[in-house]
């Protein structure tokens, strides 16, 4: 048996959202629900802003309810779908934003549509119809037109519920991952007290007095010393968007040949620290980088600056959680920060910051805390590929069949009584019509 498609215009719609205007907007009020506000299937309405409560009688049309499915109709993430859970919060849609609705509730299960927009072909296909213009841009229509596959209702179901509880098994262990990463900033604190007012009363140096050399620039390389992307040919280079994690990973940076002497000169250790000299954003200013431990040369380019920690006085570990804390960035290094387009820092401010130095064997102690929960990163981001492989395959045959197959031999019967009520309301009214949709097929 093969499942009807329809246009998705037959069975639902989307509705996109109004031009409410920047002068509109109040300290208290409805919640303005833009693309912003949709991440990682979810809309969040905690920091979106807000309108007088009178908009909403005025513009009812727009109004949300919980559970509706949104979808980011212009930009970068053109195509991004999420649920919106609105605590009895009343919302607004803004333009830009679409609205799934059901027209025909009988024959769509509003679960199916949620999955349906995060298969793989309908994502990419969004996409495409989005890139026909300087920005990616897609009408409701254009969604509308796209096809849907449409098995009865109650197998529809079936499926959402198998997607719901993978999926739910994915967000727990994201849950669980990211109050893993919670941990060791929280117990920075409680060892070491507030970075900001030194509570513990802890002995103050400045980072100069710290180092086993000065600090280092970057080397800087025309882009013929680069290896084309997938070679092995050559040494792997830190780059700037490379200090995104904590700690640079390995295996897919850009990769370059240099020379005998500079890269003796700039080759890294995983005692060192990577400080990034500039940024676009005020944020990425003087981050903070760990090196993991590797038999293989690793080197970086001139917008980032190696420190070499004097490990008899300070841990690398110690020295990097202290310099990524948001207490110690706002009291000791922002006064460091400079530019208003590319903000940065250098070397002598980078010398002059404060560092809090407490007694080694503390120090020891949360070095060895944190070496023993990075031991279990292997684990969680085996698990989380694990949990995201089992979702993806269960996502791919929820839409071609597979995934219910004996199920719908069981509730056979059941089945084509929903298939006739789908023909009648859809027009189709000939058993030979089905034939020819392949709905009667093996």
């Amino acid at each position: 048996m093969r499942w009807q498609t329809v246009k998705f215009e037959s069975v639902a719609g989307v509705q996109g959202g109004f031009a409410f205007k920047s002068e509109d907007v109040v300290s208290e009020g409805i919640a303005l629900i833009r693309i912003g506000d949709i991440n990682a299937q979810e809309v969040d309405i905690k920091n979106a802003v807000r309108l007088p409560y009178e908009f909403g009688e005025k513009y009812s049309k727009f109004l949300l309810q919980d559970n509706d499915l949104l979808i980011a109709l212009t930009g970068a993430t053109t195509g991004k779908t999420g649920v919106i859970r609105t605590q009895n919060t009343p919302c607004l849609l803004n333009q830009r934003v679409g609205k799934f609705h059901i027209k025909e509730k009988n024959l769509l299960d509003y679960g199916w549509v949620k999955y349906w927009t995060r298969t793989p072909t309908i994502r990419n296909r969004i996409w495409e119809l989005a890139h026909g213009g300087a920005q990616p841009n897609i009408a409701p229509s254009q969604i509308e037109g796209l096809k849907i596959p449409l098995p009865p209702i109650s197998e529809q179901r079936r499926i959402v519920e198998l997607l719901e509880q993978a999926d739910a098994l994915r967000k727990k262990r994201a849950e669980a991952n990211e109050m893993s990463d919670r941990i060791l900033p929280t117990l920075f604190i409680k060892m070491f007290g507030d970075p900001a007012t030194n509570s513990k009363g802890w002995k103050i140096c400045k980072l100069s007095d710290l180092l086993r050399e000065n600090p280092q620039n970057g080397l800087y390389l025309p882009k013929e010393n680069y290896e084309e992307i997938g070679s092995k040919a050559g040494v792997e280079m830190v780059h700037m968007s490379d200090l995104f994690y904590d700690i640079v990973k390995r295996g897919n940076l850009k990769r370059v040949n240099i020379s005998k002497s500079d890269l003796e000169k700039y080759t890294l250790s995983h005692q060192d620290l990577l400080i990034a000299r500039r940024s676009l954003v005020y944020e990425g200013a003087a981050k903070s980088c760990r090196i993991a431990e590797s038999t293989q040369d690793l080197v970086f380019e001139s917008s980032i600056i190696r420190i070499k920690p004097d490990i008899d006085q300070i841990k690398t570990i110690y020295l990097h959680y202290y310099l990524s804390n948001p207490r110690t960035r706002n009291a000791h290094i922002a006064k460091y920060i400079t530019g208003a387009t590319i903000y940065g820092i250098n070397q002598q401010g980078l010398n002059n910051i404060d560092v809090i130095v407490p007694p080694q064997n503390l120090q020891d102690v949360f070095v060895k805390t944190v070496q023993e929960f990075e031991a279990l990163e292997t684990f969680k981001v085996a698990s989380k590929d694990k949990l995201n492989n089992l979702f993806n395959n269960l996502l791919h045959q929820a839409f071609s069949g597979k995934l219910t197959s004996e199920w719908r031999k069981a509730h056979m019967h059941e089945l084509l009584q929903e298939m006739e009520h789908q023909a009648k309301v859809l027009g189709i009214s000939h058993t030979v019509e089905y034939e020819q949709l392949g709905m009667l097929g093996a």
